[in-house]
């Protein structure tokens, strides 16, 4: 079986994925390019970059940044947009 970004692993929930706050993409574009390799790597596993959330939500989240996506729970988004400063 093909593993892809949506499959879950064994006795797990695809209902809950796990988001990057300052997606990969985004942050490629916005100079992590330059970084290197370990630098990249840190990025990508760091815990305060990493959020557990909704399927939904991840998927329409997609690549974009702060300023194109908000959380749909409204409450949330002051915290959100906070954690993405910090990580920027």
């Amino acid at each position: 079986m093909s593993r892809s970004r949506s499959s879950a692993a064994p006795g797990t929930s695809e209902a809950v994925q796990i988001e990057h706050v300052v997606s990969l993409s985004d942050a490629w574009h916005k100079g992590a390019r330059d970084w290197d390799e370990q630098g990249r790597r840190d990025f990508a596993n760091d815990p305060h970059n990493l959020l557990a959330v909704g399927a939904k939500a991840n998927s329409d989240k997609a690549f974009r940044d702060a300023n194109a996506w908000l959380p749909p729970n409204v409450a949330f988004r002051c915290e959100s947009n906070s954690s993405h400063g910090r990580l920027r």
